[in-house]
Formats: structure tokens, C-alpha cells, sequence
């Protein structure tokens, strides 16, 4: 995942050809605060700090070594399973599906 568009492939292909690239960071977050809104979970987001920094946490999974991403992605879920109400449960279930 990087921080670009399609045009540094190439050469991230060529500089690192065991690495894997999966898309651009920004539009991997802006898919994750659409879905938020989607799930009508703006407001939680606005004004929930714990909701907002477990999504923020989500979003950085994108760029943690591969190996530590479940185990990350189970402690943030195990957070969000604290929170009143659950508000967390659908995104979790929507990245679930998408990763």
C-alpha cells in the first residue's frame, strides 16, 4: 500500500519484486470513512473520540507489516466490543469482508 497512484507501480515492481502492492492508502481510508457514513456512524465519528481512534486504528492497519495485522485487527476489535452500543460492529464486519 503507498501513498500514490498507479504510476509508481512500475517502479515499486521493479525496486522491490517480492513486495506485493495492494492500492493507495488515501483511497483505502476514504473507502473506510465512506463506509462509515454509510452505516450512518458519522456522528459517532465526529464526536466519539474512542470510536474515532479505533476507525483511525482500522485505517492503519493498511500500514503494518503483514504478520502483525491480524493480531492488531483482533485487539481493535476486542476495544470496540467496549464501546456503549457497539458501534463498531458493522465496520468490523465490512472490513472483515473486504480484507
Amino acid at each position: 500500500m503507498s501513498d500514490f497512484e498507479s504510476g509508481v507501480i512500475p517502479v515499486l515492481k521493479s525496486e522491490f519484486p517480492s513486495s506485493k502492492h495492494y492500492g493507495c492508502f488515501f483511497h483505502f481510508c476514504q473507502a473506510v470513512y465512506r463506509q462509515i457514513q454509510h452505516l450512518g456512524k458519522q456522528k459517532d465519528y465526529s464526536s466519539n473520540e474512542s470510536f474515532r481512534l479505533l476507525c483511525r486504528k482500522l485505517m492503519a492497519l493498511a500500514l503494518m507489516p503483514y504478520e502483525q495485522v491480524i493480531n492488531s485487527f483482533n485487539e481493535i476489535q476486542a476495544d470496540a466490543d467496549l464501546l456503549p452500543d457497539h458501534p463498531m460492529e458493522e465496520l468490523l464486519l465490512y472490513l472483515k469482508k473486504i480484507g
